[in-house]
């Protein structure tokens, strides 16, 4: 958000001089704080609610493997991200008008989906030991919380099991 910022900041009257065009990175500007807002948002959104870490290997199980599909969709959409703003840089050098904004504009959202792209398979990477680690546990292992009472904790509750296959 501060680069965008400051790309917003040099497309103000009067911040550079009436010799340097700034409106090159305008568009790419405009990108960076929306997406920082919305990453901010969903940042925000995680915060909410009385979260409890899982009480049984069983859960922490599918939670994983629940992390790891939304991990693998995030790196489809962070590709998707990258080719429709690349698309955007390639309208602008076509010709599509006014030119500069088409590819100003891709160039963030290319810039954004990479590093989206890095993010989530940095956090993939890690996926398959924080697998293994859980199934060396043993099948009794239970994490002393307030959330380890009672059949709905190990997530047996109606309507709440999860029927993947969690075997290695």
């Amino acid at each position: 958000m501060v680069v965008g910022g400051a790309c917003l900041l040099a497309n103000a009257p009067g911040v550079l001089p009436a010799t340097i065009d700034a409106r090159p990175v305008l568009g790419f500007g405009i990108q960076s704080v929306a997406w920082g807002v919305i990453d901010l948002g969903i940042v925000g959104l995680s915060f909410l609610g009385d979260r409890l870490p899982p009480s049984t290997r069983e859960r922490a199980l599918v939670e994983e493997n629940t992390l790891g599909d939304v991990l693998w969709l995030n790196i489809g959409l962070d590709a998707g991200y990258m080719m429709a703003g690349g698309t955007m840089i390639g309208a602008g050098f076509a010709g599509a008008a006014p030119a500069v904004d088409w590819a100003s504009h891709g160039a963030g959202i290319v810039v954004q989906g990479g590093a989206l792209l890095v993010l989530d398979a940095i956090a993939l990477s890690s996926h398959p030991a924080r697998l293994a680690g859980l199934w060396s546990l043993g099948a009794d292992a239970v994490d002393a919380g307030p959330a380890a009472a009672g059949p709905a904790a190990a997530g047996t509750a109606a309507g709440t099991a999860d029927t993947r296959d969690t075997t290695p």
